[in-house]
C-alpha cells in the first residue's frame, strides 16, 4: 500500500481535538510538524496545550507498504499493550489518551495519542554518561524497571522450546526467500539441534512476560540527573518466554569494562535483602559487556538471589543454581533468568474491621516502643532501610494504635486532616477513599487500617516496588519482634509541615504546627525519612560535606596565596593575615569538573571518636557518626576508601590518606602505629 495521498499531518490538531474535554486546539511544538521524530515504525509529533499539557501523536507511516489490515493489527497490539501496562500500574510507559484506526480521518492515516514523557533520550556511549555513578544509576534503574515489568505482566506461558523452534523456522523461510543474506540455513539447523541443550527444561512451561522489544537508549527518557522518567515506543512489545525475561539492552553494553567471569562467579548470601542483591547483581552485570564468540550458544551457572512473580505481589526468595543464558540468535543478547515461584498468599489484603479493632491503644503501643528501645530502631535500623530501599519518598513508618472503637460496618477515613468513621461500603457519588496506613494482620498479609479521601488517589497506588519493599519490611519487623508495633503509611510530600493528632470523641484531628497549644506535649508516632522531612523533624539542617581534589582545578584559587598577593601580612594588627586563610580555597562560580569529587559525606548524629589506622599511621579524631554509613565490620579507613572508590572508580591510597589528613585536622599522618 502506498502512502495515502490525503495524508495530512497538519490536520493532527483537528483530529485529536475530540480527546480534550474543553475542545482546545493543540499546537505543534519544536517543529515536529515539518521535522517529526522517528520511533520504530512510526513518526511522532509533539503537540501542546495552554495548560502546559503535551501529547505525543504516533502515526505508523513507515508501515505504508503493509496492507490496511496489517497496519491496524500492529497498532491494536500496541494499544492492548499500553492498556495492560496502565491497568497493572506500570509507571514507566506513556498513557493512552485516544486513537483512530481509520484511513479516512482528518490525518488520512491511523494514529495513537499518548501522554508526552518529559526529558531527553538517554545518550549512552563509551564516554557518556561521564560519571561512573551516573552509569550505575541508569543500569540500576533499568534493572528495577525490568523487575517491575516482569512482576506485573506475568501470564501462563507456552513451551519455550516450541517458541524458539518457530522463531528459527521463520528465519529459515526468510533465508530461503533471500531476505537474510548474511545467514545460512545450516546455521539455523544447528541452532535447532542444540536448543534442548540451551533451554532450561524446568522453565519450559514457565509464565511468559511482556518484553519491550526495542529497549534502546533512544527509547529511555531521562532527566538531567539521569533519573529515568519513562520508556517509550512500545510498538514492538510482545509476550516472550521466561528465558528472555529482563534481557539486558545490548546497546547499553557500550563502554562498560568486560568482566563476565566475575558475573558468573557471583554468589549472593542467602540472608541478603532484595535491595542489596539487586545492587550487587547489577554492578556485576554492569561489568559484563559482551559475549565474545561467533555462532555459539553458551550456558553458564550463576547463583543469584532475585525471584520475582506477579500473582498476588512480588515474592522474594533465595535462589540457587539458576542459569544465565546468552545466545547469538539475535545479536548476543543477555537473558537473566529469574526464579519462578507460585505465591503462598497475597501480600496485601482488603480491609477487615476485626484487624482494626485488634490494634493497641496509644499508651500500650508507646510502652512497647520504649521497651524495645524504639528511638534507636527508628534512627539506626528503619531510616537506612527505607533510604536504601528507595522508599523514603513513598512510604513512612508509623506506630500502630487506635483511639476509639469502630463498628463492623465502619472504617476510619481522613479528609483534610480530620479522621472520622465512614461506612465501610462504597459511598455513592464520590470516589472510593484509598488506603493510607497498613499493618501486618494475623493471616500474614498487610491490610489497611486507615484511609484517606482525595482526588489525587493515583499517587497512592501500590505497585511491584512497594510490594517488594513490604516483603522485606515484614522480615525486618519479625527480626526485631515489632510486627504488632510498626506499620507503613503514605508519604505526605516534601512540603509536609508536620501535625499533631488529638482525639475529640470519635474524631482524630490533626493540628498544624501553627495551631499547637503552647503547653502541648508531643509524642512521636510517625516518621518520614526523606532528607527534608527527617531533618525538619530532627530540628536541624542537613549537613553534606563534598570533598573535591582541588589541585590544578580551574576556577579554584589558594586563598593564602591570594591574600599575600593582595598585600596582606602576618604582621598586620587586624585579621587580614595570609596565615588565617591557610588550607582555604576560593571557588569561582562552582566546581564544574565532577570527576574531582572524591567523597560525599552526609552528616548528622552525635559526635563519636573515630580511629584511622593502617600499617603507616594511627590517629584518632572526633566526627559526627552520620558520616560513616558503610557496611558493618568495615573500619573507618575502609569506609573512607570505599567512598572515594564509589566516586572515582579507582583505589588510591594517597588520595585516601590526604582525605584522612584533612578530616583528622592534622599536619602529618606519618608516624608509627602506637606512637
Amino acid at each position: 500500500m502506498a502512502i495515502n495521498k490525503s495524508f495530512c499531518p497538519g490536520n493532527i490538531p483537528i483530529a485529536i481535538q475530540r480527546f480534550r474535554n474543553d475542545d482546545e486546539l493543540a499546537r505543534f511544538k519544536f517543529n515536529t510538524l515539518t521535522q517529526p521524530l522517528s520511533g520504530g515504525h512510526c513518526q511522532i509529533y509533539r503537540l501542546g496545550f495552554s495548560d502546559n499539557v503535551d501529547w505525543a501523536v504516533r502515526i505508523p507511516i513507515h508501515l505504508s507498504s503493509y496492507s490496511k489490515e496489517e497496519i491496524v493489527s500492529v497498532l491494536m497490539t500496541e494499544i492492548e499493550t499500553l492498556k495492560h501496562l496502565e491497568d497493572c500500574q506500570f509507571p514507566w510507559s506513556p498513557k493512552l489518551i485516544g486513537y483512530d484506526m481509520t484511513f479516512d480521518n482528518a490525518v488520512g492515516f491511523p494514529f495513537l495519542v499518548l501522554t508526552w514523557i518529559p526529558g531527553e533520550p538517554l545518550s549512552w556511549t563509551a564516554i557518556t554518561p561521564k560519571k561512573r555513578v551516573d552509569r550505575e544509576r541508569v543500569l540500576d534503574q533499568i534493572a528495577k524497571i525490568m523487575v517491575s515489568l516482569i512482576s506485573c505482566t506475568r501470564r501462563d506461558g507456552d513451551s519455550a522450546l516450541e517458541y524458539f523452534t518457530n522463531k528459527i523456522d521463520q528465519k529459515i523461510i526468510r533465508i530461503c526467500q533471500g531476505r537474510l543474506p548474511e545467514l545460512e540455513v545450516n546455521h539455523c539447523l544447528l541452532l535447532k539441534r542444540i536448543l534442548p541443550e540451551v533451554l532450561h527444561p524446568e522453565l519450559d512451561n514457565a509464565p511468559s512476560f511482556i518484553d519491550h522489544g526495542d529497549l534502546s537508549a533512544g527509547n529511555i527518557i531521562v532527566d538531567p540527573e539521569y533519573n529515568i522518567k519513562g520508556i517509550i515506543d512500545w510498538g514492538f512489545a510482545s509476550y516472550q518466554p521466561f528465558q528472555l525475561a529482563a534481557k539486558r539492552p545490548s546497546e547499553l553494553s557500550e563502554g562498560i569494562a568486560a568482566g563476565i567471569a566475575e558475573l558468573f562467579s557471583y554468589r549472593a548470601p542467602a540472608t541478603e535483602t532484595i535491595f542489596g542483591a539487586r545492587r550487587r547483581l547489577q554492578k556485576a552485570c554492569s561489568r559484563s559487556d559482551s559475549y565474545v564468540g561467533s555462532g555459539a550458544v553458551c550456558k553458564e551457572r550463576c547463583h543469584m538471589q532475585e525471584a520475582v512473580q506477579a500473582e498476588g505481589g512480588a515474592m522474594v526468595d533465595a535462589v540457587q543454581n539458576q542459569a544465565i543464558y546468552m545466545d547469538s540468535l539475535s545479536g548476543f543478547k543477555f537473558a537473566y533468568l529469574l526464579s519462578y515461584h507460585k505465591p503462598a498468599k497475597m501480600l496485601v489484603g482488603d480491609y477487615m474491621p476485626g484487624h482494626f479493632q485488634a490494634l493497641p491503644t496509644l499508651e500500650a503501643a508507646r510502652a512497647k516502643f520504649r521497651a524495645i528501645n524504639g528511638d534507636e530502631l527508628v534512627k539506626g535500623v528503619f531510616r537506612p532501610f527505607f533510604v536504601d530501599g528507595g522508599m523514603e519518598k513513598r512510604l513512612g513508618l508509623t506506630i500502630l494504635h487506635r483511639h476509639f472503637d469502630l463498628n463492623a460496618d465502619e472504617r476510619l477515613v481522613d479528609y483534610n486532616g480530620t479522621s472520622l468513621p465512614w461506612p465501610a461500603a462504597p459511598t455513592q457519588g464520590i470516589e472510593e477513599p484509598y488506603a493510607s496506613i497498613w499493618s501486618k494482620a494475623a493471616d500474614g498479609t498487610f491490610r489497611p487500617t486507615e484511609y484517606r479521601y482525595s482526588q489525587n488517589h493515583k499517587a497512592a497506588a501500590i505497585g511491584p516496588a512497594e510490594l517488594s519493599f513490604m516483603e522485606e519490611f515484614d522480615k525486618l519487623l519479625q527480626h526485631h519482634d515489632a510486627s504488632d508495633l510498626f506499620g507503613l503509611c503514605l508519604y505526605p510530600g516534601d512540603d509536609f509541615e508536620g501535625s499533631c493528632e488529638i482525639t475529640v470523641g470519635r474524631a482524630n484531628i490533626n493540628l498544624k504546627p501553627a495551631d499547637y497549644p503552647s503547653d502541648l506535649q508531643v509524642v512521636d508516632t510517625t516518621w518520614f525519612f526523606s532528607a527534608p522531612l527527617w531533618t525538619q523533624a530532627e530540628g536541624k539542617q542537613e549537613l553534606v560535606l563534598i570533598v573535591v581534589w582541588a589541585k590544578e582545578l580551574g576556577g579554584v584559587y589558594d586563598a593564602e596565596e591570594l591574600a599575600s598577593k593582595m598585600g596582606y601580612s602576618d604582621s598586620n594588627a587586624d585579621n587580614r593575615k595570609p596565615r588565617n586563610h591557610r588550607d582555604e580555597y576560593l571557588v569561582d562560580r562552582g566546581i564544574g569538573d565532577e570527576y574531582r569529587v572524591l567523597a560525599v559525606f552526609e552528616g548528622g548524629g552525635p559526635d563519636s571518636v573515630v580511629t584511622f589506622e593502617c600499617s603507616s599511621y594511627r590517629i584518632k579524631t572526633t566526627l559526627p557518626n552520620g558520616y560513616f554509613t558503610g557496611r558493618d565490620g568495615e573500619s573507618p579507613l575502609e569506609k573512607i576508601g570505599n567512598e572515594i572508590y564509589r566516586h572515582t572508580g579507582v583505589r588510591d591510597d594517597s588520595l585516601r590518606d590526604y582525605l584522612v589528613q584533612s578530616v583528622a585536622r592534622t599536619p602529618s599522618l606519618w608516624y608509627l602505629v602506637g606512637s
